[in-house]
């Protein structure tokens, strides 16, 4: 609710303003409450503002979770904002990051880095993201990066007219979608499933289309 929104700024800022301790990190994670807020409501422009400033704030006090959070929150207002290059740049230091941050950011932004590549129409450099993507988890052996993975492929194959491939792709379990992907992830894969049967246009896969996103 936007009004919300507005008041938890708001409080947010006076915090801020009024904080009695000299904590770099307090100060981070108020500063990210910004970032956050301020994206899902819709203000990119300042969004992109709090996501500078967590940055230079992180840096200064070595603080890599913000650091990191900074970056993915400019990374996905420049994609919504459709600077698809820039957000490929920041994606990209994720990729070249990807043994050293969280397992779920790398998965995320790798398939946001893909996704990326076929905004800007090019469509070799997003099935290659794409396919390191599914090698990366497949090293690691993580079933839920595996997930991922499928996803994105099947995604960046519908993306390029391929409807038939992406169905492929798309055949595999996928689990209920949590609040936090729902809301954060750039990849949610039932979603794309459900993307990819509407696509087929069958009156099985429309049901089946149905039936998921009925659960969700």
């Amino acid at each position: 609710h936007s009004g919300q929104a507005d008041e938890a700024l708001t409080q947010v800022e006076d915090l801020i303003n009024n904080v009695v301790t000299d904590n770099p990190i307090y100060h981070c994670f108020l500063i990210s409450a910004l970032v956050i807020v301020s994206f899902f409501r819709g203000d990119l422009t300042r969004s992109v503002n709090e996501a500078i400033r967590l940055e230079d704030r992180a840096q200064s006090c070595g603080f890599k979770f913000s650091h990191s959070l900074s970056i993915y929150f400019r990374s996905c207002s420049e994609l919504q904002w459709g600077d698809f290059e820039a957000a490929a740049q920041r994606f990209e230091i994720f990729v070249q990051r990807r043994y050293t941050v969280p397992r779920h950011r790398a998965f995320d932004t790798m398939a946001g880095f893909a996704l990326c590549h076929q905004l800007l129409q090019d469509e070799r450099a997003a099935t290659l993201a794409a396919r390191n993507l599914t090698n990366f988890t497949r090293e690691l052996n993580d079933a839920y990066g595996l997930e991922i993975a499928r996803s994105c492929e099947a995604r960046i194959q519908l993306m390029q007219g391929d409807v038939d491939r992406a169905a492929r792709r798309a055949e595999f379990d996928s689990r209920p979608p949590e609040f936090y992907a729902m809301h954060f992830a750039m990849e949610v894969p039932a979603i794309v499933q459900a993307r990819v049967w509407v696509a087929l246009g069958t009156k099985e896969s429309l049901d089946r289309a149905y039936k998921l996103l009925r659960d969700i």
